[in-house]
């Protein structure tokens, strides 16, 4: 059984608000193009929150950080890098198969 977490920019707000209030009067807005593995929404104008959609995503989070955060060391590009991170403390979700 997969445990798949309700998203929405309502509770990325709420979330915000609650958990990083620097941040609270920064605009929420969709991203146009979706992924799987999280929901995306722009948080002002220079930084996005992704949300896990599932909890075996949610588990990924602190793995692909760490990763981001090295492989920027070693790419000749730049890559965005993690700035916060957070935790649903509504646990809004529901079971599927």
């Amino acid at each position: 059984m997969t445990t798949t977490f309700i998203l929405s920019s309502d509770l990325a707000r709420k979330l915000i608000e609650e958990q990083f209030p620097e941040y609270s009067r920064l605009p929420i807005t969709d991203v146009e193009k979706q992924g799987h593995d999280n929901r995306t929404y722009r948080l002002g104008e220079h930084m996005l929150i992704r949300m896990p959609t599932d909890a075996d995503y949610a588990l990924k989070v602190p793995k692909e950080q760490e990763l981001l955060l090295k492989l920027a060391k070693r790419l000749s590009v730049s890559i965005p890098a993690p700035i916060k991170r957070g935790f649903n403390i509504y646990r809004r979700k529901f079971s599927s198969c």
